[in-house]
Parts: C-alpha cells; sequence; structure tokens
C-alpha cells in the first residue's frame, strides 16, 4: 500500500506542476525547434524534466521525513548527487546544446562517482553456470557502461511522443514487480519505481496525448539515470531492464553500427532509429509508439513469468526477432526508394 501511496502522490504533484513548467519552457525559451530529423512542427516546450526532478525528489524526502527506515539517508543522497549533476547536464543541453563529447565525458564521470560511493554491479547470474562476483576493475566498469548505456537509450527513445515515457512505464513496473521477489527483496529500488511511474502516468496526457509538452534532455537523461540506478539495487533486476529494453538498446548498437559503416560520427544524430523507419513505412506517430510499447510488454510479461532459463532463451528470442525486424525495415525500404 506504501508503494502505491508513493506512486499517487508523485502522480499529484507532478500534475500540478507540468502546467507550470510549460509557462517556464516558453518564458525562459527553452523549446524544441522544429528540425529536418524532428517530427513535430512547432516550437515545444521541452521543460517536463524540471517536474520529474521536482516531483522525484519531493516524494522521496517525504516519504523519508515520515518513515525513516524506508530509505536510508545516506543512500538516497548519493544516488541524488548523481542526479543533480545528470540533470543539469540535461538542462544546460537543453538550452544551449551542449556537445556529445561533453555529454558522454560527463555521464562518465557521473557513473564513477556513483560507483566510488559504493552503488555497482557487484554480481552477475549466468544461467546454467554460476553467480559471478565482480570485484575492482570488472565492478567499475560494468556499472559505468550500463549507466552510461541507459541514459543514452532513453535518450535516443526520447523522438515520439510518449515513447520514452511509455516503454520506463513497462521497465519500472516489472523491476517492482521482481522488487518484491523473496530472493531479490529491494525495497528500495520498488519505492524508486514507484514514484517514477506515477509521475510518468501525468506527463502521458501532456505527452502522448496532447503533444504539447517534452521531457527534454533534462528529462531523458534523469530518467535513465533513475532507471538504470533501481535496476542495480539488486542484481536480479539487471536481466528484467535488459530484456524489457532490449528492443531499443539493440536499435542503438544497429544504428552505431550503420553510423560506422558509413564512415559517420556516431554522436551525430540522425532518423536511422527504429521508431523513425517505422514512420518511413507509414505508420503514423501514435502506431509507431504502441509498436514499441508492445515490443517492451510481451519481453516485461515474459520477465514476470519466466524462469532464469526462459529468460535466457527470451533473451536471444529478442536479438533474432529484432534483426529479422531490422532486415526486414532494410529491404522494405530499399523497396519504397527504388
Amino acid at each position: 500500500m506504501i508503494y502505491l501511496i508513493a506512486g499517487f502522490l508523485a502522480f499529484l504533484i507532478a500534475l500540478a506542476l507540468y502546467p507550470l513548467s510549460k509557462t517556464w519552457g516558453k518564458r525562459f525559451n527553452i523549446l524544441d525547434h522544429p528540425a529536418k530529423r524532428k517530427v513535430h512542427k512547432s516550437a515545444i516546450p521541452r521543460t517536463g524534466g524540471i517536474v520529474f526532478f521536482v516531483a522525484f525528489w519531493s516524494v522521496v524526502l517525504i516519504f523519508h521525513y515520515f518513515i525513516p527506515n524506508i530509505f536510508p539517508a545516506l543512500l538516497a543522497f548519493k544516488i541524488f548527487l548523481g542526479s543533480v549533476i545528470i540533470f543539469a547536464l540535461g538542462f544546460l543541453d537543453d538550452k544551449y546544446g551542449l556537445s556529445p563529447y561533453i555529454r558522454l565525458i560527463a555521464q562518465v564521470t557521473v557513473a564513477l562517482l556513483v560507483a566510488y560511493l559504493g552503488i555497482r554491479i557487484d554480481t552477475i547470474n549466468i544461467p546454467f553456470y554460476a553467480m559471478i562476483h565482480l570485484e575492482g576493475f570488472w565492478s567499475y566498469s560494468l556499472t559505468i557502461l550500463w549507466i552510461v548505456m541507459l541514459i543514452n537509450i532513453v535518450n535516443w527513445l526520447d523522438g515520439l511522443d510518449g515513447l520514452a515515457s511509455g516503454v520506463s512505464i513497462i521497465a519500472f513496473l516489472a523491476i517492482i514487480y521482481t522488487a518484491f521477489l523473496p530472493w531479490v527483496s529491494a525495497l528500495n529500488a520498488a519505492l524508486f519505481a514507484s514514484v517514477a511511474v506515477g509521475l510518468l502516468l501525468a506527463f502521458m496526457p501532456y505527452n502522448f496525448l496532447k503533444g504539447n509538452l517534452f521531457m527534454g534532455d533534462s528529462g531523458s537523461n534523469f530518467l535513465g539515470y533513475i532507471l538504470a540506478i533501481t535496476s542495480m539495487l539488486g542484481a536480479a533486476k539487471l536481466a528484467t531492464s535488459f530484456l524489457v529494453l532490449g528492443l531499443p538498446i539493440l536499435d542503438g548498437a544497429w544504428v552505431i553500427l550503420y553510423r560506422l559503416r558509413q564512415k559517420q560520427n556516431i554522436f551525430m544524430a540522425d532518423k536511422n532509429h527504429f521508431h523513425h523507419r517505422l514512420l518511413r513505412i507509414g505508420l503514423d506517430k501514435k502506431q509507431a509508439v504502441i509498436v514499441f510499447w508492445l515490443f517492451s510488454l510481451v519481453f516485461g510479461l515474459l520477465v514476470i513469468t519466466a524462469s532464469t532459463q526462459l529468460k535466457l532463451y527470451g533473451l536471444v528470442a529478442l536479438v533474432i526477432i529484432c534483426l529479422g525486424f531490422f532486415i526486414f525495415l532494410d529491404i522494405k525500404e530499399k523497396k519504397t526508394n527504388c
């Protein structure tokens, strides 16, 4: 019940603040203007991320004040410290535009800081083999890779209204489920995820339905960071997040390989992501988003219902299906251009 209350409180706070964030975006010219690689036709405030940050930490602070044992202050401070930096980085990018190299260096620095403060991936469960304990270099390296990857995955997803927020909701719900499993028992992660789901549900009417407010890089960076941290508070949820986010992760890898083949800068934005290609073969924006949601939902349900071994088979199936889908889109696009 307490987690439902946390999510509902985040929902109410965020719902009250989103109209204000739209006003701030227009007043201070924090707008996402139409461009060649973008699909919207008018300038949209990109200040939803401000509400993410304020609503999330307001609820965590309230719950810590009234129920101190539910979230240790030191752990909260460590996560908060990293989130402040990553949110500020995204906000500056929204306002002024930052070099992708600066963004990457800052993300790696934040991930290194979090790992140094003790929030690290230190175990990996390999099906049919054993639980592997990581130390030193390997623990730090995997933690940094995981945090940076999820920040950028959520950022890449933020290309269509409702895409990043919808997929993230599914991922957080899957994390909540696994957090309550007896052999995981990561109640801190459950609280984090519940708050995130609440503020994202309040965001959907403004973003997915009306399309008049974007989360911006401040929102996608913060969301990706919280998703990475939440999935790390209990190693069993790494596989959960990887399955739910498997399509965007593989899509990102596919796009990077494409840019390398074309001898392009891998940091340069383009319109070759999966959701862009769905638009090019004739789907409208909402249909493309729903296709993405369905992929994430199917593999999210696999997380809930399957054993560890079946999750491995599901991951293999995900890779095969995605590769087949990417190849199908390549062929269809070539026929369309002929």
